[in-house]
């Protein structure tokens, strides 16, 4: 066998081998790089987090410092860009309650986007203080995320242990937010308002308790007079329309209107102090 017979073999695996050893390494030192780089960044302080941009389909819907409370941002404790989990970020926005979806973006040298929408308040759940309601029956706090809103309490007489904010899946929601839709449907609110929704008793033992109560308030003649309705759970929505014709008969002054029992209505004069 001649000699070039035998190189030509040799350098085929020398070749190889060295191409191994490109591909393989390149990748390396590549991560090991990037990664040197970006343990540089985590204390250079010209990527300390300084700014937190909005967006959403309403501007500015909370205001910058509950975001930086939220997100754990301060000047005081600096978080580096770098270093920010922009994933736990989304979750502690979202462990809110307000926030209904949230994405977080990096935006070199400083600064991150917040993109999100805040839940809108229908109703206050007049079980627990601080607690507002939206039309898929999620609750969440008010304050100090909201100012101050005039809304119908909602009252449905069950316990959440332990408590937290989000979803409530109950017969009692599903059946609350069924009446105010229905509210809002009847245009109740003219000439009237809508003070609460009382589905607590609905669940008493005795049948002649259950029942769903609406308090609300009605101007007449430029005064303003109080109405206890009193709805069965099963035919609500007939009873209230029955309602609706006894007002256009221009009802006594305060009542407690019971419409369990149509076609009868039983009306009892309410007594104030």
């Amino acid at each position: 066998m001649s000699l070039s017979k035998k190189v030509k073999p040799l350098y085929a695996f020398l070749s190889i081998f060295a191409s191994i050893l490109v591909f393989s390494g390149l990748p390396l030192l590549f991560i090991n790089l990037r990664n040197e780089k970006k343990s540089l960044y985590k204390i250079q302080k010209r990527y300390q987090i300084k700014e937190i941009i909005q967006k959403g389909p309403v501007k500015e819907a909370l205001k910058t410092v509950y975001l930086s409370e939220i997100l754990d941002l301060s000047i005081d404790h600096p978080q580096n860009l770098f270093a920010f989990d922009t994933k736990r970020a989304e979750q502690l926005l979202l462990s809110t309650g307000v926030i209904s979806s949230a994405r977080v973006t990096k935006i070199k040298p400083n600064t991150i986007e917040v993109d999100y929408e805040v839940r809108e308040p229908i109703a206050y759940l007049g079980d627990y203080t601080n607690t507002v309601m939206d039309s898929e029956g999620v609750i969440f706090p008010l304050t100090p995320y909201y100012t101050p809103k005039v809304l119908i309490t909602i009252y449905l007489g069950i316990k959440i242990d332990p408590f937290t904010y989000g979803k409530i899946e109950h017969e009692k929601m599903e059946l609350a937010l069924k009446i105010y839709q229905l509210i809002a449907r009847l245009n109740l609110h003219k000439g009237v308002f809508i003070d609460q929704i009382d589905l607590s008793k609905l669940s008493s033992e005795s049948l002649g308790k259950q029942e769903i109560v609406l308090t609300l308030y009605e101007t007449l003649g430029g005064e303003s007079y109080i109405r206890y309705i009193r709805l069965s759970k099963n035919n609500y929505e007939e009873e209230l329309m029955n309602f609706l014709d006894l007002k256009a008969m221009n009802l006594p002054k305060n009542l407690v209107v019971d419409l369990r029992m149509l076609p009868n209505a039983y009306l009892t004069p309410l007594e104030l102090q």
